[in-house]
């Protein structure tokens, strides 16, 4: 026969109390004391590291309140403290990448496309995020980045990608020319008799080295563009 559990403390535990305490949210990237209760794990030790582009995991080990606390520039993630972060939030469909695709670039390779409007993409978040600092354009570098949010018709931020390159394509003669893996490769759209003004060439690669020194310029070690959730851009393609 067992015997009877008692209880040790020395005061009885006031149980109506219990609906008084806050344990936090469930999902830690939510709750407003992430910060406070964040413990820095042997997989966060190899994430500061910072040798690696995607990180991995079941749902709930941390990624998003790794991505929020990078984010808010949290002195928790202090290796990070120089860098110019720019979260990149936007939604990104496959499958309307596939369609712009189709529409303007038949017969191009998909996949290079896919590389080409990425790099497009992160290039022109991170010159947004440099139109928001004091004193832009400050120099040369600064003044190419301008440009290039001038010739992305860029002012308005909250446009997505997919329907800022249609407004390219359809509004304007357009060039985009950058490297994938070391090799030169340019996409021309919007070409036709019917457009009779000039042409306009966007190389990713000059606006790269531009907002590299920029970056340099402005006194952080490099830019770091954080994306949480990316598994939401292939939904559904195998």
């Amino acid at each position: 026969m067992m015997k009877k559990a008692t209880h040790s403390l020395p005061d009885i535990f006031p149980i109506h109390e219990l609906r008084n305490l806050n344990f936090g949210q469930a999902d830690g990237h939510r709750d407003q004391y992430s910060e406070e209760t964040f413990i820095v794990t042997s997989s966060v030790k190899q994430f500061l590291q910072n040798r690696h582009s995607l990180i991995v995991g079941a749902i709930g080990t941390g990624k998003s309140t790794l991505y929020k606390l990078l984010k808010e520039h949290s002195s928790e993630l202090d290796e990070y403290k120089k860098d110019l972060i720019v979260p990149l939030e936007e939604s990104l469909s496959f499958i309307e990448l596939s369609d712009l695709a189709r529409d303007f670039f038949k017969g191009r390779d998909e996949k290079i496309l896919f590389q080409l409007i990425w790099k497009f993409n992160i290039l022109l978040k991170i010159a947004i995020r440099f139109a928001k600092m004091e004193g832009f354009p400050a120099n040369e570098n600064e003044k190419r980045v301008n440009d290039f949010l001038r010739d992305s018709e860029s002012n308005d931020t909250y446009t997505n990608i997919v329907t800022r390159i249609r407004n390219l394509i359809t509004g304007a003669n357009l060039k985009i020319e950058t490297k994938v893996s070391d090799f030169p490769i340019s996409f021309s759209a919007g070409l036709s008799e019917r457009k009779t003004g000039a042409e306009k060439r966007i190389n990713l690669e000059e606006i790269q080295r531009s907002i590299s020194n920029a970056v340099q310029e402005r006194g952080f070690s490099r830019a770091t563009v954080i994306i949480d959730r990316i598994d939401k851009f292939v939904a559904g393609i195998e």
